[in-house]
């Protein structure tokens, strides 16, 4: 659609959004340098345009991207020096860059800061960390984020002991590092990030909890447990799955140890992500005295038997409640779709002397097996 979007780089509405999607669009660069030439004189959206060169790396376009810098608004010079950022090939070009990423690191304007500090970071790299551990004295909480952004390549544990003294002064929020540290994988600073879990502040919890899990601390993770089934489920429910750390050993604890509430969360996380090795928690739920979590344990009991469990599915089959009996026969079927024939030949000989009254519950498995009655 190219060719369509060309013909709106004009539209008052909405001309800067589409030049940023050409620019955007792989190999756009012939189109973005045509209209580039041939309109040189009444250049509008400098910006926007400035992006689309950078986006596609348009060497040739340097000396003109240096020319529109005189008489624009910083937010325009913004675009420009990012786009000198890719597309410059000298050292008085980098010249150029670093002068104008001073000035907007210096600007009162948080966005105009936030674009400064990142070319600095860019262009100087770890030399600019001084200038990051001042930004984390910023009122703007969106400065103070993108300085620890910025610092997260740099992130030794020397790094944190500075950040975590600006903290302790009040100078940066809790949660604002307890997401850093999450993002570093940090686990020196456990007992902060976890007192971080009784905050009032429902975003503050839901940051800390994601942090933790990116962290992979076992304090940590025995510090979320509790809080399953409860008002953060969807989140915990969504790491969980996600989840690339002792998987197994996490929900399995819950199973054993949680209340009804913990137990059902698991169990629903289960249905998203099986695994046969919580197997024996589940089976010990089908007893349960909380329905609602027996009910959950037999839909979920499918996903984690394997043949050796046969011997066991065949007396649930014949003993469970009628509500339970496709439950049933669903792990059955699937805990025998990988058995040679001839041992499902030999677990239908020993369905054929169930008692008659529950034999019709057998039919069906009679019929998955394709053994004559």
């Amino acid at each position: 659609d190219i060719e369509e979007l060309m013909r709106l780089v004009e539209h008052e509405r909405i001309a800067d959004q589409v030049i940023r999607a050409i620019g955007d669009i792989h190999n756009s660069k012939d189109y973005v340098l045509k209209y580039l030439v041939k309109n040189s004189n009444d250049i509008k959206y400098k910006g926007a345009w400035a992006y689309a060169i950078g986006k596609q790396h348009i060497t040739d376009m340097e000396d003109t991207l240096i020319s529109w810098l005189k008489g624009d608004d910083d937010m325009t010079k913004v675009d420009i020096y990012n786009a000198l950022l890719v597309v410059g090939s000298n050292d008085k070009t980098t010249a150029i860059v670093r002068k104008g990423a001073k000035k907007l690191n210096k600007s009162k304007n948080w966005y105009c800061k936030i674009a400064g500090m990142r070319l600095l970071v860019a262009l100087d790299g770890e030399k600019m960390m001084p200038e990051l551990y001042k930004a984390l004295k910023n009122k703007n909480s969106d400065v103070r984020k993108e300085a620890l952004k910025l610092m997260e390549p740099y992130a030794n544990q020397e790094v944190v002991d500075k950040v975590m003294k600006l903290t302790a002064k009040k100078t940066v929020s809790n949660i604002e590092v307890v997401e850093w540290l999450g993002n570093i994988k940090n686990d020196s600073q456990m007992p902060l990030v976890i007192r971080q879990l009784s905050s009032k502040d429902k975003t503050a919890v839901e940051t800390t909890i994601r942090a933790i899990f990116k962290i992979d601390n076992p304090a940590g993770i025995n510090a979320v447990k509790p809080l399953f089934g409860g008002e953060y489920q969807d989140v915990i429910k969504e790491l969980v799955i996600a989840y690339e750390g002792n998987y197994d050993a996490l929900l399995n604890d819950v199973l054993r140890s949680g209340t009804d509430n913990q137990r059902l969360a698991a169990l629903q996380i289960l249905e998203c992500r099986p695994t046969i090795v919580v197997c024996s928690s589940v089976k010990d739920l089908l007893n349960t005295d909380n329905q609602v979590v027996r009910d959950y344990a037999y839909r979920t009991l499918k996903l984690v038997v394997t043949a050796p469990q046969m011997e066991f599915l065949v007396r649930l089959l014949e003993t469970c409640d009628e509500r339970y009996v496709d439950d049933v026969l669903g792990a059955i079927k699937n805990a025998t779709v990988n058995l040679p024939d001839e041992k499902k030949d030999y677990f239908a000989s020993t369905l054929k002397h169930v008692k008659p009254d529950v034999m019709p519950r057998y039919y069906k498995v009679f019929a998955y097996f394709g053994t004559e009655l």
